[in-house]
């Protein structure tokens, strides 16, 4: 049986989904649009500080900076 990874849309097109500058993520987000293995993807870059992992830059995924420790959101009462 492969691995989800194999059928993964980005499969081979680490550059793209390791963007260097913050402007240049939406390339990457391209591939995440239809891709069967999303969820799964999406579940193992949960706590990743660089790429886009399952259609969420570093930023989505809480890490404003793409190497900082993530942030929180206050919750207002």
């Amino acid at each position: 049986m492969k691995d989800w990874r194999d059928r993964a849309a980005c499969k081979g097109k680490t550059a793209v989904m390791f963007p260097l500058a913050l402007r240049d993520v939406r390339h990457g987000l391209v591939y995440c649009k239809e891709c069967p293995v999303k969820a799964q993807c999406a579940a193992l870059g949960e706590h990743e500080m660089f790429g886009i992992w399952g259609g969420l830059s570093a930023t989505e995924r809480g890490y404003p900076d793409g190497h900082r420790r993530p942030y929180r959101r206050r919750m207002s009462a």
